[in-house]
Formats: structure tokens, C-alpha cells, sequence
């Protein structure tokens, strides 16, 4: 016996692909929000802080960006 075609087709697999936010450390591109590190010896990733933040030395290690003062 030869099988019928089936009325109702199976549905085919979605191609799209969700791509999950990435965790790894920013490119340099990226301007930094608050309290995130904008600095320190060996830094060498992005250092502008976002509009109204101020890239605060903590020491020699680590900066990072804080409300500016007015």
C-alpha cells in the first residue's frame, strides 16, 4: 500500500537563534555606568564614564565611575 499524503503537514524546525546577552568584559567601546571600573594600573578597557559620572581613583588598582559633583 502506498501512504497517503498527510493533510496536516508537520511543522518544520525554527531557524531562529535567541542569542543570550554576553557576560564577558567590555570591548573598550562602551561608555561605563555607575560604579562600574573606568580604571587602574593595567586597565586598559574603556574609562569614559557615562553623562553626570566621574571616573574616582580608589588606588593605584582600581577606579570607578561615580556621581560628579556639581
Amino acid at each position: 500500500p502506498v501512504p497517503s499524503p498527510s493533510s496536516n503537514p508537520s511543522p518544520l524546525p525554527s531557524n531562529s537563534t535567541t542569542i543570550a546577552p554576553s557576560l564577558s568584559p567590555s570591548t573598550g567601546a562602551a561608555v561605563k555606568n555607575l560604579w562600574e571600573q573606568c580604571g587602574g594600573k593595567d586597565y586598559t578597557v574603556s574609562t569614559k564614564c557615562a553623562t553626570g559620572l566621574v571616573c574616582s581613583k580608589q588606588d593605584e588598582w582600581y577606579s570607578q565611575c561615580i556621581p560628579g559633583t556639581s
